[in-house]
């Protein structure tokens, strides 16, 4: 096989595998280990249904509560270099880290150190401080001492 063809093939196999975990990622696969496990060892059944099968009845995906549309996805995006974590995303990481140190309350570096995914490994602090500053002005969260919170007016809607 001459070297421009593996190339090609290896280019696909990539970019089918970034699209899987893509996918799996915002349907919030729990077994996505497995499901890119299958994928890559050619196995296409116990797969679940991906984005692109839901019928137009279907509700639109979301990231943590948050409604995600595939047309404002900014992860292809790049500033100054570098990608960006889809549209969203800095509020539903500070939504849910808010949400589970209620009690504590977080400051935007707890917020960052508490990514547990790639893509919310990609947000940086100053897009938490603006979420944050965002938040505060909408009464969604609340600020004492540097330590931010979910407002306890607001938990409901969450």
């Amino acid at each position: 096989m001459k070297r421009e063809a593996w190339v090609k093939m290896i280019d696909k196999r990539v970019a089918e595998f970034r699209a899987a975990l893509t996918e799996a990622y915002l349907l919030g696969q729990s077994d996505a280990k497995a499901e890119m496990l299958a994928l890559l060892s050619g196995r296409t059944s116990g797969l679940a249904t991906t984005h692109n099968d839901l019928s137009p009845e279907s509700p639109a995906p979301t990231i943590a509560g948050h409604e995600y549309d595939e047309d404002d996805d900014e992860t292809s995006e790049t500033v100054g270099g570098r990608k960006r974590a889809p549209k969203g995303l800095p509020r539903a990481l500070t939504d849910r880290v808010l949400s589970e140190r209620n009690d504590v309350g977080s400051s935007p570096q707890d917020i960052l150190e508490a990514a547990q995914t790639d893509y919310e490994r990609m947000i940086k602090v100053s897009t938490i401080r603006g979420e944050l500053r965002k938040g505060l002005e909408d009464g969604r969260y609340t600020e004492r001492n540097g330590l931010w919170y979910i407002d306890s007016d607001d938990d409901a809607s969450l």
